[in-house]
């Protein structure tokens, strides 16, 4: 066979297997996202703030491509957000908080899958111009098509294209089986079986002076150990361990099954000495214990099981001291 025929045989084989694989992806609906208005709490001077708030992530989320908004219905509750969300067929609903704190505004922007009424994702950040505000449909648009990303690529099609999530993963292991009818159930989060947790809890970002990797690390250790030490299913929040206490009554808003918060800073020294500090609040922001861990890394030591075992001995210093602590 000629070369210039095997070859364009070649090019017409790609062309149409390319073709394939487009109409594949495109077979995928875009995510539906419901914005609704954001609760502020304190005095507010600017009537309608949460709303407009809303209106404005909503146009750009929508002008940014890749997901289809869909208007709340005017009246909706908060408490009702999630079955109304499911009712018009929403992948994700988004909404949040905004306290004046001064002459500024703190704004907690969430996106909560409804299967499962679960936060994915939460970023916290201080405001003072409904364009600072706006400023957060980047990221927020970028969160929910990395969400959704992962469950399209189990299937085999590309993620949509984004640049690496700053949050962790929810923790608890969303399953976003029925999202997307046939996929896997995220197992990034998978450690060592677990009993069947009872209740919920929150986890803030790891802060401290560790590096990012094993603050990363760190945070999935502490949700394994809260299934295991005490039956608590844990859900990542983008807070950082100084604002959880300050933040934890909207947080539990957000998150109805959860009545406790625990934030958390890694360190590890030029010595190999790893040091973890645990403190862990109920939803008024109130302490309910703290704790701090350290552990040395041995010569056939590695990092992450120094890690697991700074985890798990602050989670269980403070379950006992609470079982202690009760009547």
């Amino acid at each position: 066979m000629p070369i210039f025929f095997r070859l364009s045989s070649f090019a017409l084989a790609f062309v149409f297997c390319a073709g394939t694989a487009t109409a594949a992806v495109d077979a995928f609906p875009p995510p539906v996202v419901v914005v609704y208005p954001f609760t502020v709490s304190g005095n507010t001077t600017v009537a309608g703030a949460g709303g407009n708030v809303a209106v404005l992530l909503a146009e750009k989320l929508q002008a940014l491509g890749g997901v289809e908004v869909k208007p709340f219905t005017p009246g909706t509750e908060r408490r009702d957000y999630l079955t109304a969300a499911q009712k018009q067929n929403a992948d994700y609903y988004v909404s949040g908080f905004l306290t004046p704190i001064g002459s500024e505004v703190s704004l907690i922007t969430q996106v909560v899958s409804i299967y499962g009424g679960t936060v994915v994702w939460s970023n916290t950040s201080t405001i003072r111009t409904y364009a600072d505000a706006l400023a957060e449909a980047s990221d927020l648009h970028e969160a929910i098509l990395r969400h959704a990303g992962r469950s399209l690529s189990s299937l085999g099609a590309p993620p949509p294209a984004s640049t690496p999530e700053a949050t962790t993963k929810d923790a608890a292991g969303v399953n976003l089986s029925k999202a997307f009818g046939r996929h896997r159930k995220d197992q990034s989060v998978a450690a060592a079986p677990t009993p069947a947790a009872d209740g919920s809890a929150l986890l803030s970002a790891v802060g401290g002076g560790a590096d990012a990797t094993s603050r990363d690390y760190a945070a999935k250790s502490l949700a394994a150990s809260l299934a295991k030490n005490a039956s608590l299913r844990a859900t990542a929040v983008n807070v950082t361990a100084a604002d959880a206490a300050a933040h934890a009554g909207d947080l539990c808003k957000a998150n109805a099954t959860a009545k406790t918060l625990y934030a958390s800073t890694l360190d590890i020294d030029a010595a190999h000495g790893v040091a973890l500090d645990v403190t862990a609040y109920d939803c008024s922001g109130k302490k309910l214990g703290e704790n701090r861990a350290t552990t040395t890394i041995g010569k056939r030591d590695t990092v992450q099981r120094a890690i697991d075992r700074v985890t798990a001995q602050a989670i269980d210093a403070i379950v006992r001291a609470q079982a202690t602590a009760k009547p």
